[in-house]
């Protein structure tokens, strides 16, 4: 909004472009979306050991077993405290859901330029809902 000067007054009887549209002309992709690029980014140097936080790596058991991770059921990287592993909102346990659906970029990337270049067009996947989940409620409304 700051950006276009576009503010809600009663000049424009306080309607303003949509976020989508705002962000689709300023060539910009959704805070969501960017805080999940850095989040990965983060979790990819750390893995990498480009970040020095021992007591948090620590706490991520990377499965390097290249075999058993052709099966899309393996888990590449996994949380050892059983406490954190259960507390779904924790951001480690977030990162490990998230590279774990995106294990082959981990996997192919050769430095942190071509890791983010591999991750950026397959953030949406993360987001995308599966088939047969539940819905929200005002999802279901918006159906009707």
């Amino acid at each position: 909004m700051f950006a276009f000067r576009e503010y809600p007054s009663v000049a424009n009887n306080f309607k303003i472009s949509t976020y989508s549209s705002r962000l689709k002309k300023l060539n910009l992709d959704s805070l969501h979306k960017r805080r999940t690029e850095s989040a990965l980014t983060f979790f990819y140097n750390l893995i990498n050991n480009n970040v020095h936080c021992p007591r948090l790596k620590d706490e991520i058991i990377v499965n390097e077993n290249p075999h058993s991770l052709r099966q899309s059921s393996v888990e590449m990287f996994r949380i050892k405290n059983i406490t954190l592993q259960r507390a779904d909102d924790a951001p480690i346990n977030q990162m490990c859901k998230w590279a774990n659906k995106l294990k082959e970029v981990f996997q192919q990337a050769t430095s942190l330029n071509n890791f983010k270049t591999l991750i950026k067009p397959r953030i949406d996947e993360l987001f995308n809902p599966e088939p047969n989940k539940n819905i929200k409620l005002n999802q279901y409304i918006q159906l009707i």
